[in-house]
């Protein structure tokens, strides 16, 4: 089986895309995963073969597609409005092993909290400074963005600083998390770049970064915006009752990153809750059915996102306990699992079946889950974190009432005293999605906001 397009292809693509960045309102570039066949499709050249496609990142797509479908204004590309792209769909097919070998190393990390130590001194410390594959994407980047008189729109650090030191553009960057790392303010005294950032705290941190960096920048260029929610998932959050989950199950979505995270805690939490789902009307006790509560009554959705290992697992798993998975739409099945081929089917599956769903979200405390998951009106028990970064998002949530750390060696005992009313008022899950439908529009509205940065930016 081929692992890459044909350099003709590539090259192909590479053009007609160079050509829609060049007309439309709103390039967008990120850099999160490679969809390939996706692309040949959009281009009519799809063939039969299947192009294994490597994922870095759930948010950095997720993000990015939301700002495209508020620029469209719906789901329906429009390509005079909005064009995205990320620069791996376009690597030739000599560079491609290289680009896969940074996904393995990503999935390895991901699986093995030991080398979490490697993770942050070696990737977060020195390699935050040029990816691996910097050198890989830096060619189809330029050649993707050369004829764009507009303002770019940069979803990751690495495809912003390579445009801020190799050419002219007008770059709006997005600080994706509420977390500043040295390597955002390399080029923030660039008289054409702009940054948009999460919140007043991170707009204050990345200031006196680059001041002690002696980056001379003015401040009026680094505006907040909020988390960039795609439109979607804030209209499930408009239109979800927060007491539903009083008259049926409660619904729990479970779910890992891009590139496979946290999959022991999940594991271990589908050990407990599997056995909930054999027979849900069944008294789960030794003692009379008058004198015992009934067990707890939940369905659950997985997304494993493009992790096969995640989608495997979950299959054994539901074999184990004699849990039928249903299909992907069917909201009365007691369990379901979401899995994609490529990033783009994945996200399209936890949009459209996991938030406007769920009354609660197992996760960890990242971009491309927790921002979505409060957006969705869903209260957040949080997975350990990833990194530094991450723990600020937990603190922001938890401060605000939405989530709360998860204690996944007595999960079946957390969920149960969550839903029960605390000193006779409101449960905490009650109380933690009404929080969460309540949010301000800065958590929800930071594309809006950024297609305004852009078009005053552009005039």
């Amino acid at each position: 089986m081929a692992k890459s397009l044909k350099n003709r292809v590539t090259a192909k693509l590479l053009k007609e895309d160079q050509e829609r960045l060049a007309t439309t309102q709103l390039p967008i570039v990120t850099l999160s995963a490679s969809f390939r066949d996706i692309v040949e499709a959009e281009h009519s050249l799809a063939d039969d073969i299947n192009h294994p496609d490597i994922v870095l990142s759930r948010a950095h797509y997720s993000m990015a597609y939301g700002l495209a479908i508020c620029a469209w204004g719906s789901d329906d590309p429009d390509e005079k409005q909005a064009v995205l792209v990320d620069p791996t769909n376009y690597v030739s097919a000599e560079d491609w092993p290289q680009v896969a070998f940074t996904e393995r190393v990503g999935k390895v990390l991901a699986r093995y909290p030991l080398l979490t130590w490697v993770k942050k001194e070696v990737l977060d410390r020195r390699a935050r400074s040029k990816m691996p594959i910097a050198e890989t994407i830096t060619p189809p980047l330029l050649d993707l963005t050369k004829d764009i008189k507009r303002p770019i729109v940069s979803f990751h650090v690495e495809l912003g600083n390579i445009l801020a030191r190799e050419t002219k553009h007008t770059i709006i960057q997005a600080v994706t998390d509420p977390h500043v790392r040295e390597q955002y303010t390399d080029y923030a005294d660039r008289p054409n770049s702009y940054f948009v950032v999460f919140d007043e705290p991170t707009r204050q941190h990345f200031l006196e970064i680059a001041t002690l960096r002696g980056k001379d920048i003015d401040p009026a260029k680094v505006i907040v915006t909020g988390p960039f929610i795609d439109p979607r998932v804030k209209t499930a959050g408009e239109e979800k009752s927060t007491t539903a989950w009083k008259k049926r199950p409660l619904r729990i979505l479970m779910t890992t990153g891009g590139v496979g995270t946290n999959k022991a805690e999940l594991e271990k939490a589908l050990e407990q809750l599997l056995p909930l789902l054999k027979n849900d009307t069944k008294i789960k006790s030794n003692k009379t059915a008058e004198t015992a509560k009934p067990q707890l009554d939940v369905q659950l959705i997985y997304y494993a996102g493009t992790n096969s290992d995640h989608a495997e697992m979950v299959r054994a798993l539901t074999k184990k306990h004699k849990v039928i998975l249903g299909g992907e739409s069917d909201k009365n099945a007691s369990m379901r699992l979401l899995y994609g081929d490529d990033i783009v089917a994945a996200n399209e599956l936890i949009v459209e079946y996991g938030f406007p769903w769920a009354d609660l979200v197992l996760a960890k405390p990242s971009g491309d889950m927790a921002y979505d998951a409060a957006a969705a009106g869903c209260a957040l028990l949080l997975l350990k974190s990833w990194g530094e970064w991450e723990d600020n998002i937990a603190s922001i949530f938890t401060r605000r009432g939405i989530a709360r750390s998860a204690e996944i060696d007595q999960l079946i005992e957390q969920l149960t005293f969550l839903q029960e009313p605390i000193e006779g008022k409101k449960s905490w899950l009650e109380m933690a999605m009404q929080k969460a439908k309540d949010l301000p529009p800065e958590f929800t509205d930071g594309c809006q906001n950024i297609l305004k940065l852009a078009k005053k930016v552009g005039k």
